[in-house]
């Protein structure tokens, strides 16, 4: 059963008062996505392949792209573990990485819970996946919450922010 169809089922269930069954029942779903994934890096494209899909050779380099960022769960309780996804597409017309900081940020209502830098973080040529698990603070607090992600180098800068929800 996709997500879908279960937020489908979820509003039936809700409408009959079984609003805990839902929470349960989404739980599971987002609990099973997040076992299949594994922290690291993932190749998903050659630098030719991105090179040509992106016409690099008509602008200018480096080019670099965020195709997508996901928090799995979307929802979480305090001390809970979640996997932040990011996948990028780089075209720098070498085959080395560009070597910068790469700064996480979990923030909540202006003060910073988490605050981690890799001084030696490598953005890579070609089509690249990376899974992060951060685990929040056992003492998060319920609300809205912003994880930011900055990158610096002398080649490349961009910060990225989403936001979650500690419930």
């Amino acid at each position: 059963m996709d997500h879908k169809t279960l937020v489908g089922f979820g509003v039936l269930l809700a409408a009959s008062g079984c609003a805990p069954v839902i929470q349960q029942l989404e739980d599971a779903v987002w609990d099973l996505q997040k076992r299949l994934r594994a922290p690291g890096e993932a190749s998903l494209a050659l630098p030719a392949d991105v090179w040509k899909e992106y016409r690099c050779s008509e602008t200018r380099l480096p080019l670099f792209r965020i195709e997508n960022r996901e928090l799995i769960p979307p929802r979480l309780r305090p001390g809970q573990e979640f996997d932040h996804r990011l996948v990028y597409a780089l075209c720098n017309g070498r085959d080395d990485a560009i070597q910068g900081s790469l700064r996480t940020r979990i923030s909540y209502q202006g003060k910073v819970l988490v605050d981690d830098v890799n001084k030696s973080f490598s953005i890579k040529p070609g089509r690249w996946q990376v899974d992060t698990f951060i685990r929040l603070p056992p003492q998060a607090e319920r609300g809205s919450y912003t994880l930011e992600l900055e990158f610096a180098s002398l080649d490349l800068a961009f910060t990225e922010r989403s936001g979650f929800i500690v419930q």
